[in-house]
């Protein structure tokens, strides 16, 4: 992997603002942006597994978020 780092410039409605800021209160993170790279790793883990379970024959994708 490469240390070179990008930048993200990210729009948030009111709603989704207090939802990090009460996610970064909870976990007791340093920073939004710390939030939102364990929530990145989080929602890698879930795709993964819905994907796995998916081949498998246990549910449909499209169906596993709704």
């Amino acid at each position: 992997m490469s240390d070179t780092k990008g930048r993200l410039n990210l729009a948030l409605g009111d709603r989704s603002l207090e939802r990090l800021d009460r996610l970064k209160d909870k976990t007791e993170a340093t920073s939004s942006t710390e939030v939102i790279k364990n929530a990145l790793r989080l929602y890698e883990v879930l795709v993964d597994e819905v994907e796995k379970r998916r081949k498998e024959g246990y549910m449909a994708f499209d169906r596993a978020f709704h």
